[in-house]
């Protein structure tokens, strides 16, 4: 995932906390320690859900946080409604 990001450099990424080798959480720090990333929103998109992990999600430079299984259409909405003013908004 944060092979991909540094390559394409996409408006967003939707990224699973529970991920094999790195968790989500270490990516988007990852991501968020290289400044021309800056700009790539990101969506933790996973299935814990607790208050907790909202903020740990937060905390690990996540714009917006979806708990498993997400709506395609609050999917859709999240991502059009993204923009240079959202980054890092706490969404």
């Amino acid at each position: 995932a944060l092979d991909i990001i540094e390559r394409e450099r996409p408006d967003a990424a939707l990224i699973d906390i529970g991920l094999p080798s790195m968790n989500g959480y270490e990516v988007a720090r990852k991501v968020r320690s290289h400044p021309e990333l800056a700009a790539v929103y990101l969506v933790a998109l996973t299935g814990y859900g607790t208050h907790d992990d909202v903020r740990a999600a937060h905390d690990a430079g996540f714009d917006h946080h979806m708990t498993k299984p997400a709506d395609p259409e609050t999917i859709q909405r999240v991502l059009q409604n993204i923009g240079p003013t959202q980054r890092a908004s706490g969404a």
